[in-house]
């Protein structure tokens, strides 16, 4: 009897494919060695990069205000939190819980207008053209590095009770994804996390792991209501898994550092703000008068409480001492 002919419109699950012409493109791991592959690019240091990225948190915790920092930031060519390096480029900043007047008070906090920031206040969900149009846009902005969608609730496409939670939620997100890897750019999802606290920060994000799975990068924000300081962890693909002390006052975001370094101290957060706003490095008799100008309630520190901390910080490896005089943060750049 004659062998039987495959045929690809036969059922892939009732039929024998051939093992030649299967589509499947492989490279050898020598080959591999030998290419010359681009490091990944942070639109936004250590959070940031090409793909899709989540920050969730619990609502009103300064969500949306961290966000337009980073827009703000990438779309002026600035430092985001005062310190980031950044690459420069067009934002969209898609703000579907806020109105054009609550966003220009918003700005105003910032003080500053950057041509490059557009700003919108609708956008139809993913699966009734929300996809197609922010193609459409972004074709007509071809250096735009940024697009934060705030909130995902709004846009996310309306689920089918026969189907299953997580096969929805990577649907829902994943033509996200691909518009950030096709356009070279950042696709920052703005979403709320569980009530119930975890060990394990990922299963705070409110859905399945579908969409933890399906982002390039996560971050979470934790901030109590009422409180000024706050943890964001990040975690992801291309980026470091690390955890940050955060403050938040007055609608601005600082970063005080690795949650490692600055513990539960004080008087160390507000020492890491000084050296971190002055990249040029400071004595430690600068930083005692920079402490007090900056914090009322840290009148009654003096030079020998400074220098102890200082030294603590050294020794967490957060600060560096350069020509016998100067401090500087651990991992900054030698000054020229």
């Amino acid at each position: 009897a004659a062998a039987p002919v495959w045929d690809p419109s036969a059922d892939p699950a009732s039929s024998s494919a051939p093992t030649e012409n299967t589509g499947i493109q492989s490279i050898s791991a020598t080959d591999l060695y030998a290419l010359e592959i681009e490091p990944v690019t942070y639109i936004v240091e250590h959070f940031l990069t090409p793909g899709l990225t989540l920050l969730a948190g619990p609502p009103k915790s300064g969500k949306s205000f961290l966000s337009l920092d980073f827009g703000l930031a990438v779309a002026a060519g600035t430092s985001a939190l005062d310190t980031l390096s950044v690459v420069p480029g067009t934002v969209l900043y898609v703000a579907l819980e806020d109105s054009l007047t609550r966003l220009q008070r918003r700005l105003a906090l910032f003080g500053a207008w950057p041509k490059r920031l557009h700003l919108a206040t609708e956008m139809q969900p993913l699966d009734r053209g929300g996809i197609e149009h922010l193609r459409f846009w972004l074709d007509e902005h071809a250096d735009t590095k940024l697009v934060i969608v705030d909130t995902f609730g709004r846009v996310r496409p309306a689920g089918k009770r026969s189907e299953n939670p997580y096969d929805a939620d990577v649907k829902a997100v994943s033509p996200l994804q691909k518009i950030g890897l096709d356009y070279d750019l950042c696709i920052l999802l703005i979403h709320h996390s569980r009530k119930a606290p975890s060990e394990d920060p990922l299963e705070m994000v409110s859905g399945t792991t579908g969409i933890t799975g399906t982002a390039d990068t996560t971050m979470i924000l934790q901030r109590a209501r009422r409180e000024h300081e706050a943890k964001l962890f990040v975690t992801g693909r291309d980026v470091e898994e690390q955890e940050f002390a955060m403050k938040f006052d007055s609608g601005r975001w600082t970063m005080l550092g690795s949650s490692a370094e600055v513990q539960d101290n004080p008087l160390r957060r507000a020492i890491l703000i000084v050296v971190r706003k002055t990249p040029d490095g400071l004595s430690i008799a600068s930083i005692v008068n920079k402490l007090k100008k900056a914090n009322p309630e840290m009148q009654g520190v003096n030079y020998d409480n400074v220098k102890q901390r200082i030294y603590d910080l050294r020794k967490a490896n957060a600060l560096v001492q350069r020509d016998g005089k100067r401090w500087y943060l651990a991992g900054s750049a030698e000054p020229i």
